[in-house]
């Protein structure tokens, strides 16, 4: 049992279904079967992006971390969904590439100020 007195096992499940034409069943289709990489890279990329958002809350939530250490990895998952952005980016022409890469990691810090974590993260003073 975590310290907010939720309890965890030891191992998690995850299992997901989606059907075409959803969104969902497009890009999970794009992870395992991307010629680029394999199926097991595929489902890695999937958990790294779902990470960089969602890790900092869930540790809030599971209550075994200290607020600096949260802080820390917040920080550090906020540069991880700014370098995913840019990622996306890739795909733009050169002369937009810097200007759509700044206002998409300006907005993911915005948005970020917005979430309950961002308290934590010490970033109040923005």
């Amino acid at each position: 049992m975590s310290q907010n007195g939720h309890p965890h096992p030891d191992r998690v499940k995850f299992i997901y279904n989606a059907q075409f034409p959803a969104a969902t069943a497009v890009v999970l289709n794009y992870l395992l079967n991307n010629p680029h990489f394999t199926g097991r890279q595929g489902r890695q990329q999937g958990m790294d992006a779902m990470m960089a958002f969602y890790r900092p809350l869930a540790e809030e939530f599971h209550g075994e971390l200290s607020v600096s250490e949260i802080q820390e990895m917040g920080r550090h998952c906020v540069e991880r969904l700014a370098k995913q952005i840019a990622d996306l980016c890739d795909g733009q022409r050169p002369a937009q590439r810097a200007i759509v890469t700044t206002l998409k990691i300006q907005s993911c810090f915005m948005a970020a100020l917005n979430l309950h974590w961002a308290v934590l993260l010490g970033w109040s003073q923005f």
